[in-house]
């Protein structure tokens, strides 16, 4: 039964609660490193040549520059629809 007590949280206390969490991570005012990382490749990018060389490159290994291509792309296309049914049968006694 102690066990169990160990696993019940301490009453008053929403373990659920944000304020619970870990004070973790970067600290204010440190820049992200896939941010220096991002910036680092673009500056690369323009010194070989930019998007001339790229369109280069892209002709040369066309497969290698699809499979990149659908990687860049969004996984997910999120999109409102109105979708509106007609029954043909209806459309054809109309007719007559």
């Amino acid at each position: 039964m102690d066990n169990l007590a160990i696993l019940k949280p301490k009453k008053g206390i929403n373990p659920n609660s944000l304020a619970n969490l870990s004070k973790g991570g970067r600290k204010k005012g440190v820049p992200n490193r896939h941010v220096k990382y991002r910036e680092a490749l673009f500056e690369a990018f323009d010194k070989i040549g930019g998007i001339d060389t790229l369109v280069q490159w892209a002709k040369a290994n066309q497969g290698d520059f699809y499979t990149l291509l659908i990687k860049a792309l969004p996984k997910e296309v999120k999109a409102d629809a109105i979708v509106k049914t007609i029954n043909v049968a209806d459309l054809l006694i109309d007719e007559e």
